[in-house]
């Protein structure tokens, strides 16, 4: 791979990197903050959010080795708009890194909420209660940790490798 194309894709991540972060910390703002009247400064809901954040960037950071070896398949094919061919397997590894990590925080909700015999995890990070924070951060990360590679290996099966001919 050659210097400017390295540094496209370095400024290419960079740029979907500050984006995501910046959904990200837009929607919980949005949704969690606003809805349920959090304070800025509450250290629990930080610490959530921090877990999220990760979550996020995580996943998303798993889709780099799919894309790359897409990259290299449709340079290889001909006949293919390249830009258009990028965008649109850019697009759909960053959809299913998104919608897996929302999943994620949806699902750890859900497990905090059934383990804790049905304590209210957000009312919890609502009232700064640091230890809920703390579990449920641990709850998302952990989720992240563990789905991460199959999360990739479902973009790789997305991959347009050219077709080998079968010899019989």
């Amino acid at each position: 791979m050659t210097t400017s194309a390295s540094l496209i894709q370095l400024f290419a991540s960079l740029l979907i990197g500050l984006t995501v972060v910046y959904m990200t910390l837009s929607i919980l703002q949005k949704r969690l903050m606003k809805k349920n009247v959090i304070n800025f400064d509450n250290t629990s809901f930080a610490i959530f959010s921090a877990a999220v954040l990760f979550c996020v960037g995580y996943l998303i950071s798993g889709a780099t080795q799919p894309f790359l070896s897409t990259i290299k398949v449709i340079q290889q094919s001909e006949g293919t708009n390249y830009l258009l061919e990028c965008f649109k397997y850019a697009g759909l590894f960053l959809f299913i890194s998104g919608l897996l990590s929302l999943a994620l925080v949806l699902c750890s909700t859900f497990i905090f909420k059934v383990v804790s015999n049905g304590i209210n995890g957000i009312e919890e990070l609502k009232n700064n209660n640091i230890a809920v924070a703390i579990i449920s951060a641990s709850i998302i990360i952990a989720l992240a940790l563990i789905v991460r590679e199959n999360a990739i290996a479902l973009m790789e099966s997305f991959i347009p490798y050219p077709t080998s001919p079968v010899v019989y």
